[in-house]
This record gives C-alpha cells, structure tokens and sequence, in this order.
C-alpha cells in the first residue's frame, strides 16, 4: 500500500478500536440524559400547537407561573409600553374579525391592541395582514396599536404596519424607510431564562428553544450522542500523518453525500413499485438534485399534469419535506405561470385529506417535513445509524418511504374511482 493508503488504514483502525467503549458511552449518555427527547418534536409541534405555547407565554397567568416576564419581554421587542401589572389583560387565540378571518393571537390591555401572526411555512393569504391592521386600527379606538408578523418570510402587503420578528436569524432590512424589524423570538426566550424560577418551565423552554433552532437555524445543535465519536476524530488529528487522511475524507464528502441521497430515492421508487409501476422522475433528476436546493418530483404518465409526489428542501434547506405537489390553481402567481395542477385535482385532493394532514401550502396539499436539510451532516448520521448500513432501514427513511407509498396508493384510489368503467357495453362514471 501507498504512504496515503496507510494513513487511512492506520485512521480507521484507531476509530474502530474505540467503537466498543463509545457505543457503551453513548448508551449511557441516552439512559442518563435522553438528549433526543424534545416535546415540540415528538408531537410535529405546527402552526396552531406552536400559537397556542406562545399565547400562554405571553398571558400573565398562563400555566408557565412567570406572570408578566414573557409578556413584558415581548412588548419592548416589538417598542411598546408593557401593560401595568394591575391592568385588565385578555389574551385571545384566533380572533375573529369583523370579515371572518382569524388573528393568530390578540392582546388587549386599558392601553394597548397586540396582534400577532404567526407562520411556520404556510403561505400567506391573500391581503391577509393588510385586513389584520385594519382590524387593529378599527378596534384600537385611541389607543396605540401594533400588528407583529412572526415569521422567514417576507410580509405581502402593509409593509409599513408590519413589525417583523424572525424566528431565530436577523433578517436584513430590503428597505430601511418602510420595514420594521424586531430582534429574533429566539433571543427573546433566551433573555427570559435568568428570570425564570419555575423548574419545569425552565425545561420547558428549553425545549423550546431547541426546536426553533433546529426548525430555524442559528446555532448548531449537536446530539449528544455523536460527541464521542466526533471527538476521537478530532483526537487524531494530533497526529500530523494523519492530516491528509482526513483531509481527504472531507474532499470525499459532498460525492459521499450524494451517493447518500441518491440511495434514499431507490429507497422510494423501490416503494412506489408496489402501488404501480413506470414512476418517473420529472425532467430525469437524481435525487442529490435535494442537495443543491432543488426538489426532487415523480410522476407517473397516468396521473394529470403537475400532479407529482415529491421529497423538497424548505425554510432555506433547514427542513427536508416531503409530500403531494398539486399548485393551487386559484392563486394568481401560480396561474400566471401556468403550473397549477390539471383540472379539479387541487380541490380534490383538499377534500380527501381535509384536518387529516401535518401541513400544507399554496404548492402543496398535503405537506410534512423533518428538520434538518439534505446536508452532510444528515447523510453521515443515516449511514452512522442505519442498521448494518442499510439507508434503506432508517426510520427516518422508512418514514419517507411508507408516508410516499401511502399517499401514491390514495392518488390511485382516487384516480380509479372516478375513471369511466362499463357495465352492460355502456360507459358509465363510477
């Protein structure tokens, strides 16, 4: 073998002789610790769940025990007065207004009307936050009122009404003379925790910080259970022969992840083949497209046009989604471009999954994500835990696969169910 050839050899050697010691250590850390457990994600904490936790926080007698804190916090975020702690305060979760939309969440005090909408990746409405401060103004009645967007995305209309407030990133100002912009709801929890006292309302943000960050980014949240390991890699690289070994893993790895990626979407084709055959994918991709921002769609010839399955990166590849893709045809940015899906398949699809899907969007009906992109550090966690390798056997994977066949086979259902058959040599709709 070459000098090269040797360092390499000699690297994985050293780390396979510690594998032994670090499974027993990680177990450990997983009995003792459980660093994967997290409340927002096991219940696919969405839009409403995630209003709901933040209208109690902000209700000085929510359930959390910390009276004003949050709540006071929040209103010099956003420049307001906090309330006197003797004020009346009604904290109100979707508030109707007067032409039958929904406010996320309203505070009322003797002083001040707080509205907040909130959007974790639903696409907004149309005019939605234009007839919000409309109905703030209107209700204020003389008193200072302000509308507060807490979302990524850009508000579409009544940029000048709107305050701002990202997740967890600061938000470059587009237009300093018309956009408000308030600091990230991450750093407004994070400011609260020296002051809280309850011990189980501490863990309880905690929590919840954890999950904007993985949902939003911000810092990077290492499990616990990969540290060992990571740290016997790095522990090698006091060895100076050793440094081209490495180095060449790290060129390694955008094919590496790649190869990964690609693996997954065998995983789903294979899957597929058991509802129907001839899925393709649209315009030929491989599924590392995902690596690249891109979505990767199937198809089949039979179903109508832009009805596709589908896996996406979302939230600037901070999530990977996975779903129906059926582009709402109603939605004038959509119809410009001609994309919507063929005939009444939106509205269709809509009425078969109603309440029973996690999410959806203007693009998608029926919508679903983990956290976390199609990166580096996701492809290297699968092949770590996949048993005896096998991508295919992740659960996250599994996930994938199974929700796809799932949703194929429904598509299937509803396709049948409306095709023409005959009966007697005539042609009827079933």
């Amino acid at each position: 073998m070459t000098d090269l050839e040797n360092q390499i050899d000699d690297l994985l050697n050293a780390v396979t002789l510690k594998l032994p010691e670090l499974d027993a250590e990680t177990r450990g850390i997983q009995l003792f610790g459980a660093p994967g457990l997290n409340i927002f994600s096991m219940l696919n904490a969405d839009e409403r769940r995630i209003a709901r936790v933040i209208a109690d926080l902000l209700n000085p007698k929510g359930c959390h025990g910390q009276g004003h804190l949050f709540l006071d916090l929040f209103m010099r975020a956003v420049g307001l007065q906090p309330p006197k702690h003797d004020d009346a305060i009604k904290v109100t979760i979707e508030d109707q207004t007067s032409d039958g939309r929904f406010i996320d969440i309203t505070i009322t005090s003797n002083n001040v009307i707080l509205g907040i909408e909130i959007k974790l990746w639903a696409a907004q409405l149309p005019n939605q936050l234009e007839a919000y401060a409309t109905e703030l103004q209107r209700r204020s009645r003389g008193r200072k009122w302000e509308l507060v967007f807490l979302a990524d995305q850009k508000p579409e209309g009544a940029t000048e009404k709107v305050i701002r407030m990202p997740w967890a990133m600061p938000i470059p100002l587009e237009d300093t003379k018309l956009e408000r912009m308030a600091c990230p709801f991450l750093d407004i929890l994070k400011n609260s925790l020296p002051e809280v006292r309850a011990t189980r309302t501490r863990a309880f943000l905690e929590d919840f910080l954890v999950w904007i960050s993985d949902k939003f980014g911000r810092y990077r949240m290492i499990d616990a259970k990969y540290a060992p390991y990571i740290d016997v890699i790095c522990d090698n690289l006091h060895d100076q022969k050793r440094f081209r070994a490495v180095a060449l893993f790290m060129l390694a790895q955008n094919d590496l992840k790649r190869k990964i990626i690609n693996s997954i979407g065998s995983a789903v084709l294979d899957g597929l083949k058991t509802v129907a055959a001839g899925f393709k994918s649209v315009d030929d991709r491989e599924p590392a497209c995902l690596t690249d921002g891109d979505e990767w769609l199937l198809y089949r010839p039979e179903w109508p046009k832009n009805l596709q399955l589908g896996l996406a990166p979302y939230s600037g590849n901070k999530q990977r989604g996975f779903g129906i893709k059926a582009p709402d045809g109603t939605k004038d940015k959509i119809k410009k471009w001609g994309h919507n899906v063929e005939g009444d398949w939106r509205g269709r699809l809509d009425t078969l999954f109603g309440s029973d899907r996690p999410n959806k969007t203007e693009y998608w009906p029926w919508w679903d994500c983990q956290q976390g992109g199609w990166n580096a550090e996701f492809a290297g966690r699968l092949l770590f835990e996949a048993p005896d390798g096998v991508i295919a056997e992740h659960p996250e994977v599994k996930l994938i696969v199974d929700t796809l066949v799932q949703l194929a086979q429904k598509i299937e259902n509803e396709l049948k169910a409306h095709e023409p058959s005959t009966e007697n040599g005539n042609v009827r709709a079933s």
